[in-house]
């Protein structure tokens, strides 16, 4: 299980996780003009000891932590994932006010507890299957668990958002970019989705490194401060969960 350089340009993801939705998600950015690898097929086989794979074309470049940080020059890398970004949010989502995958199907991602979730109708049904996937409502809470839940409500309260094309893990470690610090492709889009306008920076904000700084104080310019201190509250309820079952 993992990812594989092939001949020909090619390159192989095979692992328990990967969904037809990731191969759909590149194919669809790719309409929409963003870089990324074109998926030609995906497989999987119901038989013991095999795991499901997408077949797509290799990329150029490297992700951002494979250069030293004094050969990047992120204000090339800033302005081309801000292009990038407001692409992808001009297009409207098919699926109306569903928070969903990019089939209208459940969302899968790191910062999904529970994944793949059910979608949502919308925003407010989102949320709601978010409290049940965390479960909100079980009993013997300790202090900071209770507080992180009052934090996750008050994310909750908020108006709602616009529905936007989402990438779902926006971290470094999946913008390729070449010597020049151009970014020439986006990768892993095994958490895309129809989602919340914020998501795409809060879920890059909750390593609190300096990407996450980068993309909400900088690319994001803190709109969505209050979002992404709900957002982190949300993770503190079922951190533990999220690390071991994705």
């Amino acid at each position: 299980m993992g990812t594989y350089v092939l001949p020909f340009g090619l390159f192989l993801k095979s692992h328990e996780r990967v969904r037809e939705q990731e191969a759909m998600a590149m194919n669809l950015a790719r309409g929409m003009g963003i870089p990324a690898p074109r998926a030609l097929t995906y497989g999987a086989v119901d038989y013991p000891g095999t795991v499901p794979s997408v077949l797509m074309t290799k990329v150029p470049g490297q992700h951002i932590g494979r250069y030293p940080t004094d050969q990047i020059d992120f204000e090339v890398v800033k302005d081309d994932l801000t292009k990038i970004l407001a692409l992808m949010r001009s297009f409207a989502s098919p699926w109306g006010d569903a928070i969903c995958g990019v089939d209208g199907g459940h969302i899968a991602g790191h910062y999904i507890p529970k994944s793949p979730l059910p979608p949502g109708d919308n925003e407010t049904g989102f949320y709601q299957n978010l409290r049940v996937a965390a479960r909100f409502d079980r009993a013997h809470l300790s202090k900071r668990k209770m507080e992180a839940i009052a934090g996750a409500e008050e994310l909750f309260k908020l108006p709602p958002h616009a529905i936007v094309f989402t990438h779902g893990d926006m971290q470094w470690h999946n913008i390729m970019i070449m010597p020049d610090s151009h970014i020439s492709a986006i990768v892993d889009w095994e958490a895309a989705g129809w989602l919340p306008d914020y998501w795409e920076f809060s879920t890059a904000a909750i390593k609190r490194g300096r990407w996450g700084r980068i993309m909400n104080e900088e690319i994001a310019c803190n709109v969505y401060e209050k979002e992404v201190i709900g957002h982190f509250n949300l993770f503190l309820t079922c951190e533990q969960q999220l690390i071991w079952n994705w």
